[in-house]
Order: C-alpha cells, then sequence, then structure tokens
C-alpha cells in the first residue's frame, strides 16, 4: 500500500502550497493587490506538481475501485465528479491569474470567489480521500489489485488539463 502513503505525503505537499496561496489571497483581500507572479507561480506548480501526479494516482485508485460494486463504485464515481470539478476550478483560476498578470481586468469580487472555491474544493477532496476513498481501498482492494497499482499497470490516467470531459470517465 506504497501508494496509499504517496498520495498521503502529497496530501502534505498540495496543503503546504494551499496555505501559501491563501497567504497571497489575504494580501490581496487586503491590500487591494498581491504579488500576482507569485500566485500564478504558486498555482502553476501546484496544478503541475503534486496535483497532476496526484490526480493521476488518485484516479488509478478510483478504476481500481470502480470494479469493485456497489459503495465502492458509487465513491469512485463521486470522486471521479469531484475530481473533474477541481480540475476545473484550477483551469479557470489559472486563466484569470494569468489575465491578471497581463493588465486584464478582472472583476475583485470573481476572482476572490474563484480562488475561494478552489481552496475549498482542494480541502473537501483530500478530505474526501482520507475519510472515504482510502478506507474503502485499504478495505476491499486485494493484493493483486495493490501490486497492478503499485506497478502502474492498467490503471492509467489522464493529465490533469485533459482537453475533454470524456477522458476523465471511468471506464
Amino acid at each position: 500500500m506504497e501508494l496509499l502513503q504517496r498520495l498521503r505525503s502529497e496530501h502534505a505537499d498540495i496543503l503546504q502550497a494551499l496555505e501559501h496561496f491563501e497567504e497571497e489571497l489575504q494580501a490581496f483581500e487586503e491590500a487591494g493587490n498581491a504579488d500576482i507572479d507569485a500566485m500564478r507561480e504558486n498555482l502553476e506548480w501546484m496544478t503541475h506538481q503534486p496535483l497532476q501526479q496526484h490526480v493521476h494516482e488518485e484516479q488509478a485508485l478510483c478504476r481500481a475501485l470502480a470494479s469493485h460494486e456497489g459503495e465502492a463504485r458509487r465513491t469512485a464515481e463521486a470522486m471521479q465528479d469531484s475530481t473533474e470539478n477541481l480540475t476545473e476550478t484550477a483551469e479557470a483560476l489559472l486563466e484569470q491569474i494569468e489575465d491578471m498578470a497581463e493588465d486584464v481586468v478582472v472583476p475583485r469580487d470573481r476572482f476572490d470567489a474563484l480562488a475561494r472555491r478552489f481552496v475549498a474544493e482542494c480541502l473537501d477532496q483530500i478530505e474526501r480521500e482520507e475519510n472515504e476513498l482510502f478506507p474503502l481501498a485499504e478495505r476491499l482492494l486485494t493484493d493483486a489489485e495493490w501490486q497492478r497499482l503499485e506497478r502502474g499497470n492498467g490503471y492509467h490516467a489522464p493529465p490533469l488539463h485533459a482537453q475533454s470531459a470524456a477522458l476523465w470517465e471511468i471506464r
């Protein structure tokens, strides 16, 4: 179950990056301006480093669970949906930050709402993984399934910035 240890470790990295992102967001709210480049770099790092790898591994875990019936399949499908929502939010937020960095006017309340939604969705996703997905995987997946996951064979997921939501469907 090294995969779960890796995913939990990635949670710590993601939470740390979210903390830094929230600090920049707070500075933006209080002072009316923030280091947009730092916000962009932080978000790009999150979406291209820990989140991308994490999503790939989480989706592999969901695919393994989806092969089971009942609660496992429902949980995997729900996680799939929330991952898709988080991905869309991250992409929209990154687009807004890039616009701001290029001096495109972005309504402050719209940016703030999207940034807060991104943070909330990340925190919710981590909580659901820790409290629902991981315990279910520990309980239901066989040794052979864990070995297959560890080898990375057969449970491939698309990258974070998939072009089509259809690519994210559990097959």
